[in-house]
């Protein structure tokens, strides 16, 4: 049997989040780097998107990494922020590399 499930409750893919685009990653950047530092709720409110959309998105660019700093990926040359100069595959693409090995 199948049930209805109001959008409000769905979460991920299923619940309409939308890809971001560089320039909001910019403006998120942007925003995070500021001092002093925005709320997650007045980020969220620039950006029109959840808190938890822009937690995830933090931790995705690794802002929260002390001393990270913002470096391109070798194999998609998306800027991303690394922790040291040695890190310089995105996590996005970490995970292809590591399934290729």
């Amino acid at each position: 049997m199948l049930m209805r499930i109001p959008t409000a409750t769905l979460h991920g893919a299923v619940a309409g989040n939308r890809v971001w685009t560089e320039a909001e990653r910019e403006v998120l950047v942007d925003l995070y780097l500021t001092n002093p530092r925005p709320s997650m709720d007045v980020m969220a409110a620039k950006l029109g998107r959840t808190k938890d959309a822009i937690s995830t998105e933090v931790s995705r660019l690794c802002l929260r990494v002390p001393g990270a700093q913002p470096r391109k990926c070798l194999p998609c040359q998306r800027p991303f922020f690394s922790s040291w100069i040695g890190y310089r595959i995105c996590p996005r693409c970490e995970l292809l590399v590591m399934e290729c090995a």
